[in-house]
């Protein structure tokens, strides 16, 4: 999923999330921007859970 962000000088980027972490210019001004790492798109109200078979899954509360 692509990851958005802001410039200093107000211009929106969108870049590739395997560009994560780091450092890119900003095509209008640039100047150095990092490039931040995707939240976790996992609610709040989950938790990781492996089942009985061993695979990882998802618990919501």
């Amino acid at each position: 999923m692509p990851i958005k962000l802001k410039c200093k000088c107000g211009q929106v980027l969108t870049v590739a999330d395997n560009l994560a972490g780091k450092v890119g210019k900003c095509p209008k001004c640039k100047s150095a921007i990092k490039i931040p790492v995707a939240e976790n798109t996992c609610p709040s109200d989950c938790l990781p859970h492996r089942s009985p078979s061993g695979k990882q899954g998802i618990i919501r509360r």
